[in-house]
């Protein structure tokens, strides 16, 4: 066991993502193993649950503001919660940093995004500049596309679109009027 107070480091190469303490590591393994780990951190940092496991780890709450993780039901790091929210962060960026490395999401945000181009809604699904300019580049070269969709132009790719947060009541209440404004005109008043 280690009794943390100050360094952990995430670091990641290619699919690899290691966690390291001191500068030893951890535990190590692919990004999408500690997508798992990540969920089950932040339920525990919540306070949803009091253990969970994700990614081959145990996370336990053992103080009012220490995280414990397990590695093969064997206690190896306990870190004040301030700490973990910044693991957390951490590896949530090296996952997301690996993942968009990784040519067969790559290749598939690609494929998706020139479908989407092609039959006239260009969103990139990344924000990439090269994904972009190899989703307009396929939307514009692939046969079949350009044979399934004949006319249809492929335009700009602006990139990943964002929805904001609506949180004044006035807003929400305009909103659901005209939903029900809407529901009216298609179903008639039932």
């Amino acid at each position: 066991m280690t009794s943390l107070r100050n360094r952990v480091d995430v670091r990641w190469s290619g699919e690899t993502v290691v966690w390291l303490v001191g500068g030893a590591p951890i535990v190590s393994g692919k990004w999408d193993a500690f997508d798992g780990a990540v969920a089950a951190m932040r339920r525990v940092l919540r306070g949803e649950s009091a253990s969970e496991i994700g990614g081959g780890l145990e996370f336990r709450r053992s103080a009012p503001n220490e995280l414990t993780i397990l590695i093969g039901g064997r206690e190896q790091v306990r870190i004040p919660d301030k700490h973990a929210q910044r693991l957390l962060a951490a590896t949530r960026d090296a996952c997301r940093s690996a993942e968009a490395q990784n040519h067969r999401v790559l290749t598939k945000q690609v494929q998706d995004g020139a479908l989407l181009a092609r039959s006239g809604f260009p969103f990139g699904l990344s924000n990439d500049p090269r994904v972009k300019a190899a989703i307009a580049n396929e939307a514009a070269t692939n046969r079949t596309l350009r044979l399934a969709l004949p006319f249809a132009q492929a335009r700009g790719i602006p990139g990943t679109p964002r929805v904001g947060h609506i949180s004044k009541p006035a807003t929400l209440r305009v909103l659901s009027e005209q939903y029900a404004q809407q529901k009216r005109d298609l179903y008639g008043d039932n």
